[in-house]
């Protein structure tokens, strides 16, 4: 009796935490539909030299994001462990989603900057990348390689689960401030070129280049 009431126990405390994490991740969400403009041909071109992919669903989904960072953290030690000369220590990931819950978010970043500091380096080929996922590109990725097509951009401050007006305002800053850092933009200026524009900020392949969010623009068919 005493086992079976400690497995109903566990099993209910394990419901409560992904209960407290879905409840408490802000969501970071652009308000665009899945973007389809990228050619599956450059998906498809690149499939050989991609790990994994950050995806909407692994930002999201607390299970996903786990195997997710897992999955990055093996890939980076796999790289650290081959001999000097043998391995660049670069990652390559796609990126693939427009929004994610911060707190998730938050997750990814820091085996990110983890393995960072050991000497990995990511390079980061992009179809999507809104909110949550753009924060992550800008600041984890050493390269970006935005495809042909590619939707990238950042959103409005806006009121999620738990959040006040005054709470979604200083998160929407934080972020703005820790963007502008990475890509070595004036703080003020940062914020109102991507949250005060009136709405959802979408960058053009010419604004990607001139900040720095992308390192090239890639295109199959050149």
């Amino acid at each position: 009796m005493t086992k079976t009431m400690n497995k109903i126990s566990k099993c209910i405390i394990t419901v409560a935490c992904a209960l407290v994490i879905l409840v408490f991740s802000k969501p970071f969400f652009s308000n665009s539909q899945p973007f389809l403009n990228v050619n599956p041909k450059d998906v498809a071109s690149l499939e050989n030299k991609i790990s994994t992919t950050i995806s909407m669903s692994s930002l999201i989904n607390p299970q996903a994001n786990v195997y997710l960072n897992n999955f990055i953290f093996k890939k980076a030690l796999h790289e650290l462990s081959k001999p000097v000369g043998k391995s660049d220590l670069e990652v390559p990931l796609l990126i693939d989603s427009y929004g994610g819950y911060l707190g998730l978010m938050a997750r990814t970043a820091q085996v990110m900057q983890f393995t960072k500091m050991l000497g990995i380096k990511y390079k980061c080929y992009v179809t999507n990348a809104y909110s949550a996922a753009f924060f992550l590109l800008v600041t984890q990725c050493d390269k970006r390689v935005i495809l042909k097509g590619a939707k990238v951009g950042q959103h409005l401050a806006h009121i999620g689960n738990n959040m006040t007006t005054a709470d979604a305002i200083l998160d929407s800053i934080k972020m703005s401030r820790i963007e502008a850092r990475a890509l070595n933009q004036d703080p003020d200026k940062w914020y109102k070129i991507t949250r005060q524009v009136g709405k959802d900020k979408d960058f053009s392949e010419k604004e990607m280049l001139e900040y720095g969010i992308a390192t090239e623009i890639y295109d199959r068919k050149k």
